[in-house]
């Protein structure tokens, strides 16, 4: 915590319109852009906090925010971020021309596509935003939250964007979703949310495939602090894949107190799954 606040009082201490260093007879070393932006970013959340409802940035936020603009005429970052805060306060006209103009300042930047992306789901649009999502993941520079978003816009819109770029069929279009949630996990292996949406769009697979189903569950179940539903999940995908033995191994790990009727159920199908069939009973 003591680093924001001090980028909050470094912030503070350079705004424009304030006594110069020379004339306060302080030398200290001036803050970097991405320290400023920081601490924009933390007075604009504090503003949020304190404002509920409010659609217009403060004053002196978007003063500074053009003043950083002026002093880095070729860098994106305050553009990007006054983009930013307009989304989030609904002033999509602002929020679209900012973002406009830090993407002529460098038109692969993956940040800038990602919150153009953002913007276009905020709009309904998920044709614009599908497609800023995957320039945004083409960037070398591109983080695991780029490839999560794409993701969820492909699996979620799947019939929406079918027969576009992303696949000729719907499952097409899942599977590339896939595909692009494994690239998030694989940047960022410890982000539980990128596991568990991986696991869950298994269910929507055609034809299932119950095998990477329980793989993806397994890895949310060793990333999980609360495991209950994430073993009710693997013993779905394990009776699923007729994997009875080990649908009932992993429905016993329950602490019977926090067995439901959910469980019960599960465990009679898992046993049921283990007993003979009669047309085998005599060979």
């Amino acid at each position: 915590m003591a680093r924001p606040l001090l980028l909050l009082f470094s912030l503070l201490a350079f705004l424009p319109g304030q006594p110069s260093p020379a004339e306060t007879g302080r030398h200290d070393q001036e803050p970097t852009l991405e320290e400023r932006l920081a601490a924009v970013d933390l007075l604009a959340d504090a503003w949020f906090a304190t404002h509920p409802g409010q659609t217009t940035l403060p004053s002196h936020l978007e003063f500074e925010l053009t003043h950083l603009q002026e002093q880095h005429p070729l860098d994106p970052r305050p553009l990007q971020t006054l983009g930013r805060l307009a989304t989030e306060l609904g002033q999509e006209q602002q929020a679209e021309q900012s973002l406009q103009a830090a993407l002529e300042l460098d038109p692969q930047n993956p940040e800038t596509l990602w919150l153009l992306a953002g913007l276009a789901v905020k709009q309904t649009d998920m044709l614009t935003a599908a497609d800023y999502y995957a320039q945004a993941v083409q960037s070398p520079a591109a983080r695991a939250v780029h490839h999560f978003d794409l993701a969820t816009v492909l699996v979620l819109f799947r019939h929406e964007l079918t027969g576009q770029r992303f696949g000729e069929t719907s499952q097409a279009v899942l599977r590339t979703g896939l595909d692009h949630y494994r690239a998030a996990i694989k940047m960022a292996p410890d982000q539980i949310d990128y596991s568990r949406a991986l696991a869950e769009t298994y269910y929507s697979v055609e034809p299932p495939d119950w095998d990477a189903a329980r793989e993806a569950w397994f890895a949310v179940y060793q990333l999980s602090p609360e495991r209950h539903q994430t073993i009710i999940h693997l013993a779905r995908v394990c009776i699923r894949n007729e994997r009875f033995d080990e649908a009932e191994w992993w429905l016993q790990q329950i602490d019977r107190p926090n067995a439901d009727a959910l469980v019960e159920r599960l465990l009679d199908q898992a046993r049921a799954g283990q007993q003979p069939h009669p047309s085998s009973s005599h060979e």
